[in-house]
């Protein structure tokens, strides 16, 4: 079995021979540090070098960037102030007028926008919550030019990179990468199977009440025997991915019994779909249940839970509900020993959270530290499109249109489903949206 390489999601590797960058700035700071990481390294995929030292500029025979009021040497980047502040500014706000365009505010240098969105700064600012106490699609600056589905981050740095390639046509930067990925959130692990008869009772009474006898129907032919249930696709999902190379992680749920988690708590259930996922090189990670996100002993309870159904400890995470404080809970997941977390994105609205479809770690301001923690950002979830009632051949059209923007500056095309998604019963038509999606991307997506 092929095993997928989210490693490369990650830590995107950087082709043999790929030229030297050196950044020339007079100043530094953890920030610079941070930003110029994730924009030479995470994302064109080059080697980079910070200096203060004008003489290891000038001698350098390859790339030269310039990040000073003065020009010395290459391509010029007048920097702001932003990279070299020690605090965060409730008031700033970055000044974007239009994302169709995608041109960086003329307020501002290309560094300083990248690290105002990948560090999330905007979510260390006052911010009006959801219902959910979320960080929503309408709080973001992104919002009010109505362009969320535009990853101006990506553009910008892919705006960079011609202008690198005007000033040294004669070097080669590695080519844009366009990956797709396919992420499962599994809130319930079973539609009827592995319940109490008191849940069984009370669900098949509220769907009498509401004259659902369809599903009445499915659920009795399910505990029959004489059907599937219809949440149990993760054989079939996973040996779908397997054929098309397509990265695929499922993310489990492994707390039951609140208004907001509504999982099977029998833990001996989850083994056969988790064995089923890897079997076919799937991912596996914890979806860390509604209260979780301040909550170090409860993560912990269910890191431990994941660890005793899987064989395994887990390292990869999506908060269930997204709900994701910027300031608690990386250091709650840093602190269960979660590395990566996939919570970077908006359950209403297909967009971009931070700007970007790459992999970028967290940044404490509290400190001014880099987190051992990166966010892989996704762009759009199936409930953006299902629970709005937007129909399935829109929605599909809607992903194409976002995956050749994606495509275009070389990207990540993460999607988000949900097991009950695959249910026509619940979401007629999104099942097959899933697979035809993903079907006609998969030949792009070799990694």
């Amino acid at each position: 079995m092929v095993a997928y390489n989210f490693d490369e999601l990650i830590h995107p590797h950087l082709p043999s021979g790929s030229p030297l960058v050196v950044v020339y700035a007079p100043d530094t700071s953890t920030r610079l540090w941070y930003v110029c990481e994730f924009v030479f390294n995470g994302v064109l995929r080059l080697p980079f070098q910070i200096t203060s030292d004008p003489a290891v500029a000038l001698a350098h025979s390859g790339i030269v960037i310039t990040y000073a009021h003065t020009p010395l040497k290459g391509l010029h980047l007048v920097p702001g102030t932003l990279l070299f502040e020690h605090e965060v500014d409730p008031a700033f706000r970055l000044p974007i007028k239009s994302t169709v365009e995608a041109l960086v505010p003329e307020e501002m240098d290309v560094l300083s926008a990248v690290f105002w969105f990948i560090s999330r700064y905007e979510e260390w600012q006052p911010f009006k919550m959801d219902a959910h106490g979320r960080f929503g699609a309408d709080s973001s600056v992104l919002a009010a030019t109505s362009e969320l589905a535009v990853p101006v981050v990506d553009i910008w740095i892919d705006q960079l990179r011609g202008a690198i390639e005007t000033e040294y046509p004669h070097i080669h930067l590695p080519p844009r990468v366009f990956r797709l990925v396919s992420t499962i959130d599994v809130d319930n692990l079973f539609a009827f199977k592995n319940k109490p008869l008191w849940r069984r009772w009370g669900a098949t009474l509220k769907d009498r009440l509401n004259g659902r006898r369809a599903l009445i129907k499915k659920r009795q032919a399910v505990l029959n025997g004489e059907q599937n249930d219809p949440f149990d696709v993760y054989a079939e999902v996973s040996q779908f991915c397997h054929e098309k190379h397509i990265p695929l992680a499922w993310f489990f749920l492994m707390r039951g019994g609140t208004r907001y988690d509504r999982t099977v708590t029998n833990l001996s259930a989850f083994k056969a779909p988790m064995a089923a996922a890897v079997g076919y090189g799937a991912k596996i990670g914890l979806h860390p249940s509604y209260y979780s996100q301040y909550n170090p002993g409860q993560l912990g309870a269910e890191f431990d839970r994941f660890a005793l159904a899987s064989g395994g400890e887990a390292r990869y995470a999506r908060q269930h509900f997204l709900r994701y404080d910027i300031r608690w809970t990386p250091q709650v997941l840093v602190a269960s020993g979660i590395t990566v977390d996939f919570t970077m994105g908006f359950s209403d609205r297909a967009g971009f959270r931070a700007g970007t479809s790459h992999a970028f770690k967290m940044y404490d301001f509290e400190n001014e530290t880099i987190l051992p923690l990166y966010a892989v950002p996704f762009c759009a979830m199936d409930g953006a499109y299902s629970t709005r009632a937007i129909p399935p051949e829109k929605a599909l059209e809607e992903l194409k249109t976002l995956a050749e923007t994606i495509r275009g500056v070389g990207g990540n095309m993460i999607t988000v489903y949900h097991e009950r998604s695959f249910d026509d019963l619940l979401y007629y038509g999104f099942r097959q949206v899933y697979f035809d999606f993903h079907q006609q991307l998969a030949p792009i997506s070799v990694w």
